[in-house]
């Protein structure tokens, strides 16, 4: 199986066909102390009441009354503490839930995804760069257009590329990848393995004929951006293998749910935005660069 690889342009060099209550107050009111006051002479002359003023008490003899400041104060207020200055309410604890609903429906679930998928990732580029050491390897000791069978890179890679078919046969790849778990990814693995070593290959022979530096020149501008889109193409192909096996063996609380479906989902629906700005990269800035440089 061929696909287009991030050394495309550098591969199409070598061809030749182009460079790499408030509390109640518990007062009953004023009682009436007539009752109490002492009856005026029969002679119907007027008397003076002599009690001192201040020492009536207009409460007295009404030992029930609730003591209007007493526990019957309402502590529910913003301001209410208790005695140690502890607030029931905590005005300084942060919502767990993100106001913006870019962050929660997209930001949120791609750091999410992005740390479950972390190790696959690095897996996936692992088989790469295994591939590409292979690959470069081979250079001088193995014809490998002979051994795919063809006369030379122009029959694996189209002539006229444009950034369309740039981005549908990076495409392609990335869709090969994804599917390629229903093999219990050995498709995933051999399809970056085969991908490492074109182009660790192709780089191998442009660096003996024209210099490291345009190989780095002919790969890196659009790479950068390319090659993890690959590699997360190929984690989720990864994770979802291994989450299944842990699942047949016993492991039930290894499962991908759908919550676990729809940050893949969102990780990969990413990660194919990279692929369109790694082909636009690719046809407007690399593809010019080799071009002046070792045209």
């Amino acid at each position: 199986m061929c696909d287009r690889t991030p050394g495309g342009e550098l591969t199409r060099w070598i061809a030749g066909d182009l460079s790499p209550g408030r509390g109640r107050r518990g007062m009953d009111g004023d009682r009436d102390s007539d009752a109490d006051a002492p009856a005026p002479d029969a002679g119907g002359s007027d008397t003076q009441d002599t009690r001192d003023p201040d020492t009536l008490d207009p409460d007295a003899g009404d030992s029930d009354a609730p003591d209007p400041d007493a526990g019957d104060s309402d502590t529910s207020g913003p301001d209410a503490r208790d005695s140690d200055g502890w607030d029931p309410v905590d005005h300084d604890e942060a919502s767990t839930e993100p106001d913006d609903p870019l962050d929660r429906r997209f930001l949120t679930p791609l750091r999410e995804a992005v740390a479950e998928h972390r190790t696959y990732v690095l897996f996936s580029a692992g088989l790469f760069l295994l591939g590409a050491v292979i690959g470069a390897a081979m250079v001088g000791r193995v014809d490998l257009w002979a051994v795919l069978g063809v006369e030379d890179a122009r029959q694996l890679f189209p002539e006229n590329v444009t950034a369309v078919t740039i981005l549908l046969n990076n495409t392609r790849a990335a869709v090969v990848l994804v599917l390629g778990a229903l093999s219990l990814g050995v498709v995933t693995a051999l399809v970056l393995l085969f991908n490492g070593i074109l182009v660790g290959y192709v780089a191998g022979l442009a660096a003996a004929e024209r210099g490291v530096g345009v190989v780095l020149l002919a790969i890196l501008p659009h790479g950068v951006i390319e090659l993890p889109a690959i590699f997360v193409a190929g984690a989720v192909a990864f994770r979802v293998v291994h989450v299944t096996a842990l699942r047949v063996i016993g492991r039930r609380e290894a499962v991908l749910g759908m919550d676990g479906w729809r940050r893949a989902g969102i990780l990969l629906g990413t990660a194919w935005l990279a692929l369109v700005v790694a082909a636009i990269v690719e046809f407007y800035v690399t593809k010019p660069l080799v071009d002046a440089v070792a045209g």
